[in-house]
């Protein structure tokens, strides 16, 4: 078991779908949370997201994806990149074919919001249609069919497929080099990877720093050095190196 999949796991991330659907007029979504994960799939048409970490409106496409951290900044999704609606009763939710838009909408709860596992991610994470890989666009079709045709257990089926969309973001996150410092930043480095599988793969075993010296091929000092720069572990601690688990950060 590889150390992203210990730590998918053992936090236990789930998505919880709110809509999927299409929506019309002057619709405005607040999905502001200092407690959740919240994603959005654009299924159909467009939206703007409006938030200072943008200097203009951001435009989502058909197929894009965005997610907001607990420590995102204050933001909304409009129909216009010019009119932010004050309210939304100018919304109308409607059913896929009807929509002038369409959006998948869910929230992953988090045990621990604020902890530095997740403040070491980006507080806004866009993947494009066009940029997100492989997996990633194959996945994001079948939630877009999905829910564009709704049958028997079609929101379990989305929910399911999001858990694994989500995992794919965190990938997306490591691999592009997108974090400095923590766990996922730690992954990036193909030895601390090594040691971070071992130790999820056999928790059990007495781990000693000599052992993954031995294992990667790095002198103690450099070793604890790593583990002190990107995840943050005193000096004095880094004797326990080998009693790391999965954090309880959900």
């Amino acid at each position: 078991m590889d150390a992203l999949t210990a730590l998918a796991n053992g936090l236990n991330l789930r998505a919880k779908l709110v809509y999927a659907g299409g929506v019309c007029g002057q619709w405005l979504m607040d999905h502001n949370s200092d407690k959740s994960i919240w994603f959005h799939l654009v299924s159909k048409g467009r939206g703007w997201v409006h938030s200072p970490a943008w200097a203009a409106p951001l435009e989502l496409a058909d197929g894009d994806l965005i997610l907001f951290l607990p420590h995102a900044a204050q933001h909304f999704l409009s129909y216009s990149p010019a009119h932010l609606p004050g309210d939304m009763e100018g919304t109308r939710l409607t059913n896929f074919d009807q929509g002038e838009a369409g959006f998948v909408c869910g929230e992953i709860e988090l045990a621990v919001p604020q902890s530095p596992l997740w403040r070491t991610l980006p507080a806004e994470i866009v993947i494009r249609k066009t940029e997100a890989g492989e997996t990633s666009a194959r996945l994001i079709e079948l939630v877009i069919a999905e829910s564009a045709s709704p049958r028997f257990g079609s929101d379990s089926v989305i929910e399911r497929l999001c858990d694994s969309l989500f995992i794919l973001v965190i990938r997306h996150c490591i691999e592009a080099n997108l974090v400095r410092q923590g766990v996922f930043a730690a992954m990036q480095d193909r030895r601390l990877a090594t040691v971070l599988h071992l130790i999820h793969q056999e928790p059990w075993h007495p781990w000693t720093i000599a052992e993954f010296c031995t294992r990667v091929g790095l002198s103690k000092t450099v070793l604890t050095d790593k583990f002190r720069k990107l995840i943050g572990l005193r000096r004095s601690n880094t004797s326990r190196i080998g009693e790391c688990r999965s954090p309880p950060n959900g």
